[in-house]
């Protein structure tokens, strides 16, 4: 029998082993550095936003999210740090493939007396293991315990049933010889447990893609809709705030110094953010609101087929298409036939060399993916953009964006809220190839803890204000 893991919410085991789990996917796009000797760990503190002394000491969890920024305070990338065995100088970086090599030579370049090795381990792998259910995980109310179940789930549990659910993976594509396949550390997703299991495993990869077959669109979905941004497309040249990163506890506030750290502590102090990433969908302009409810008490959800047979459900978010669901009607097909090219525009943007400016700094995306809207006769504030596009779930309406601010909170707040917007409320849309697409905003579940941030960050301005007044 399998294992009941201890990420369970309101006695419910909503994680509950390889039985109650969804699918194990693996994840090519990721890659791992693996950084052996006494002062991997004190390096790693220095330059990353995360608390890496205290968040993978012995005992706690397997692993912690993190970015590492450039002297600007923007981000270089984004990193999940693994606990890789029980020395506690052996510390696994997982990065996107693309940036393996980039990252390995910033890395070579900050090590000047640090004593550590860096190996590229060719057979260790990254896994997802996802919730079959994601329905009732991902309502805004739900995800706080989710976090609190989370820390109490210890890395044993969580390798035992990334384990089973490689073997029975194994077992029900017939297999009879061992799959060789090790869990070699395994946690609850560090940036949002809904998003289920996530582990090192290293053994062949053949076996691996009998075990743990790769679903891109799957787990990107699933990311995209939680609004966890990841790889170089999404977070290059960002602020760590205005990714939401706070909230997916990639940012220590009380750690010690760290490269970029000043630009971080003013944004979260002093509240200086004009925009959040937020996900989207597109093609859905019929919704009424630029930004769409949450899902309903009961929701049918979103039944996606995996190949072999597998599927998982997601939350009913209104506007979600995908390919090979039943398209209800035209106007469907067209937007996922508008989402295509604009999943195609965005990629050929993300790989053509960034373009900078006389003073070194990173251009904004084409034109063609600026979001217009955000005002009440449709136009942009002062000739802004309402945001930009970042990325395109491939054969889904689903993406993440970078949207401004203003006048987004209320309507966000709202849409949580259940309230009915005003129809007047500015819609907003993107250009592809002369036709204007709709694009809705979602909120994600972590939503009333950013707005708790903003909320503290105005608190303290005031604060300041007033003793200011008073002196």
């Amino acid at each position: 029998m399998a294992a009941r893991t201890a990420l369970t919410a309101r006695g419910r085991g909503f994680f509950s082993g390889a039985a109650d789990a969804g699918p194990a996917v693996s994840l090519p796009h990721r890659s791992v550095l693996r950084l052996r000797g006494r002062d991997s760990v004190s390096f790693l503190q220095g330059m990353c936003t995360q608390d890496v002394e205290a968040g993978l000491a012995s005992g706690g969890p397997a692993s912690r999210f993190a970015t590492v920024l450039s002297p600007k305070g923007r981000v270089r990338f984004e990193t999940v740090l693994w606990r890789a065995s029980d020395d506690p100088g052996d510390v696994c970086v997982e990065v996107s493939s693309s940036l393996l090599g980039r990252v390995a030579r910033l890395i070579d370049r900050y090590q000047v007396r640090e004593s550590f090795a860096v190996e590229r381990p060719e057979d260790v792998h990254v896994v997802q293991l996802l919730p079959a259910d994601m329905r009732q995980l991902a309502a805004p109310d739900r995800v706080m315990e989710a976090y609190t179940a989370a820390a109490q789930t210890s890395s044993a549990s969580a390798a035992f049933a990334v384990s089973a659910a490689l073997d029975a993976a194994w077992g029900s594509a017939g297999q009879s010889a061992q799959s060789h396949l090790e869990v070699m550390a395994a946690s609850p997703d560090p940036r949002c447990p809904v998003m289920g299991l996530r582990a090192l495993v290293r053994g062949p990869a053949a076996s691996l893609s009998v075990a743990a077959p790769a679903a891109p669109t799957a787990y990107s979905l699933v990311r995209s809709l939680m609004g966890v941004p990841e790889g170089e497309a999404e977070v290059f040249e960002a602020v760590p705030l205005e990714l939401n990163l706070e909230q997916l506890l990639g940012v220590s506030f009380v750690k010690g110094c760290y490269v970029g750290q000043e630009l971080v502590a003013r944004a979260h102090f002093r509240g200086l953010l004009r925009k959040r990433l937020l996900p989207v969908v597109l093609g859905q302009g019929h919704l009424g609101a630029a930004v769409a409810p949450p899902p309903s008490e009961g929701d049918a959800g979103h039944r996606l087929a995996l190949e072999g047979g597998r599927e998982i459900t997601l939350p009913g978010v209104p506007g979600v298409l995908f390919e090979g669901a039943d398209c209800a009607s035209e106007r469907d097909a067209a937007a996922l036939q508008a989402a295509r090219r604009l999943a195609e525009a965005s990629q050929a943007a993300a790989a053509a060399p960034p373009q900078r400016d006389t003073a070194g700094a990173a251009q904004a995306l084409p034109q063609r993916l600026r979001i217009e809207g955000g005002s009440k006769d449709g136009g942009s504030p002062a000739g802004r953009s309402a945001g930009r596009l970042l990325a395109v779930v491939p054969g889904t309406n689903v993406g993440l964006a970078m949207m401004r601010l203003e006048g987004l909170r209320e309507a966000v707040g709202s849409a949580l809220q259940g309230a009915r917007q005003d129809p007047s409320s500015p819609a907003f849309s993107v250009d592809i190839e002369g036709e204007s697409v709709a694009v809705t905003a979602l909120a994600p579940p972590y939503w009333p803890w950013v707005e708790g941030s903003h909320q503290a960050a105005d608190e303290r301005l005031r604060s300041t204000a007033e003793r200011s007044g008073t002196a």
